[in-house]
């Protein structure tokens, strides 16, 4: 177990959940942050079947859209903080499970207060099985 009640220490388990990265070719390679690593889509399959779970949800990486699926859908990041330090510019996301059916994910995004009065349109797209909203 990771006790989360504290700051990132330097090393160890917490750390490298924290600053690891997904990245689009196999296996595993140093980060770019320089802790962490960077995993394929292979180590988040083995991670999931090993776990028996289904879908690994991740944050801490900003992404232009607010958040972003890889690894043929079994991996989502969701990056909360729009117009990341009031200069990039990027939307902010959030994540809502709800039980539709079985098997049936949906996420949705809300427009955010943004510094610099940014302002983007409605738009929906499916991903899969998927349901995506941002505003």
């Amino acid at each position: 177990a990771v006790d989360r009640d504290q700051e990132p220490p330097d090393s160890g388990l917490m750390t490298e959940m924290l600053w690891s990265d997904p990245m689009s070719v196999r296996g595993r390679a140093p980060s770019q942050r320089g802790v962490g690593v960077m995993f394929g889509e292979d180590v988040t399959r083995n991670f999931l079947e090993t776990n028996n779970l289904q879908l690994v949800v991740r944050s801490h990486e900003m992404k232009d859209e607010g958040y972003e699926v890889e690894h043929s859908g079994n991996l989502i990041t969701v990056f909360s903080a729009p117009n990341y330090c009031d200069q990039m510019g990027n939307k902010g996301a959030f994540l809502r499970f709800t039980v539709l059916t079985d098997a049936e994910r949906e996420t949705e995004e809300k427009k955010a207060a943004m510094a610099n009065g940014l302002n983007r349109n409605s738009e929906r797209t499916l991903y899969g099985n998927m349901k995506v909203q941002y505003t």
